[in-house]
């Protein structure tokens, strides 16, 4: 198994080191490491690693941002090292996407447990978030056809059964879906009233 790369973004560049020396002979591998200074957002947009880990002292808006824009844009787990102890900033760092938020600073001998579990939290994360948007699909199409069925059943007098007979024979023999086929009779029989 290929070790998982971490991107490193520190405000004292002293802590690569020691990273670098406890991620030695785990499934981690420090691939990036720079500091706040600088453009380390584009180098993730670059060669997006498999987690990015921060340290910083005191979080302020422009690093929740930042934290909200790489879940957004490239949706990877998020590790914040923090002295900030806060309840504000645990709140703003998870709700900004962070998978774990660890306080009394990046202690070394704690990162690989830490990037264990936040990644495990990650992808159970993402399984709900894709689990979720299936159900919200799920719930559109069953509108879509249940509206598509409706209006046949209003304007042709028929059954419930009968029209979704109807749009189940017209999606096999156009070979599309069914709700394809039933945006497009709702489309025909919104047009002609």
């Amino acid at each position: 198994m290929l070790p998982k790369k971490v991107m490193l973004v520190v405000e004292s560049l002293d802590q690569i080191s020691d990273v670098e020396s406890v991620l030695a002979g785990t499934p981690y591998l420090l691939d990036q490491a720079m500091a706040f200074s600088d453009d380390w957002f584009s180098v993730l947009q670059e060669e997006i690693p498999g987690v990015v880990v921060f340290s910083i002292r005191k979080p302020g808006d422009a690093f929740f941002q930042q934290v909200r824009k790489i879940n957004q844009q490239v949706s990877i787990p998020v590790v914040v090292f923090s002295e900030s102890d806060d309840v504000e900033s645990t709140v703003r760092a998870v709700k900004a996407g962070a998978s774990a938020y660890v306080v009394d600073g990046l202690q070394a001998h704690r990162l690989k447990p830490i990037l264990d579990i936040a990644i495990l939290r990650f992808q159970e994360f993402q399984s709900l978030r894709e689990e979720l948007q299936d159900a919200k699909s799920k719930l559109q199409a069953r509108k879509i056809i249940d509206k598509a069925k409706g209006m046949l059943m209003a304007k042709r007098k028929m059954t419930e059964e009968e029209a979704y007979s109807s749009l189940r024979k017209m999606a096999m023999d156009k070979a599309q879906t069914l709700e394809q086929v039933c945006k497009q009779v709702i489309e025909v029989l919104e047009l002609i009233g």
